[in-house]
């Protein structure tokens, strides 16, 4: 018998060659439906330890009333999304002019001090008079970008949004 490209074809397999043909696929089936499991549970151990060790710092702004007085305030909320605790150290905006540079809060009123550790999956608030930040030139119907650095100088920044829109 004749096979195509010239080669001959000189081994019989024989009258049960479709059981031991069985045979062997689903063994090679079994290896390779094993090896595919096993690789999926390496690549799912990886995966899912890299961002555990990750510093995850979510940062929005947003606008409130301390109803004591009542003072008019710009919140910075910063939430741990990380699975270790995080040292915040100071917080700001950016200014408006596409300079970069940064407007520090120094004086927040209320609870809302730093440096603050912050918990696993916790968040904290720090609190701001709007008028100081009105002083600054933050025009807060414009895109404003709060941010939050970290002890080890890891700055976390929201997204550019209008406080009121």
């Amino acid at each position: 018998m004749r096979l195509t490209g010239g080669l001959r074809r000189d081994w019989d397999p024989g009258p049960n060659w479709r059981r031991r043909m069985v045979a062997i696929d689903s063994t090679t089936a079994i290896a390779v439906y094993g090896a595919v499991v096993a690789t999926g549970g390496l690549i799912w151990q990886i995966a899912s330890r890299a961002p555990a060790r990750r510093t995850v710092v979510e940062v929005r702004l947003s606008a409130g009333l301390v109803t004591y007085g009542p003072i008019e305030v710009v919140i910075i909320t910063m939430t741990n999304r990380s699975d270790h605790p995080v040292r915040i150290t100071s917080a700001g905006v950016l200014l408006q002019d596409g300079s970069g540079r940064q407007a520090v809060m120094t004086r927040p009123i209320a609870d809302g001090t730093l440096p603050q550790v912050i918990a696993p999956h916790d968040a904290h608030q720090v609190y701001f008079e709007m008028a100081e930040v009105r002083a600054m030139g933050i025009d807060l119907r414009r895109p404003v970008v709060a941010w939050a650095r970290s002890a080890d100088d890891k700055r976390f920044t929201s997204k550019p949004r209008p406080v009121f829109a």
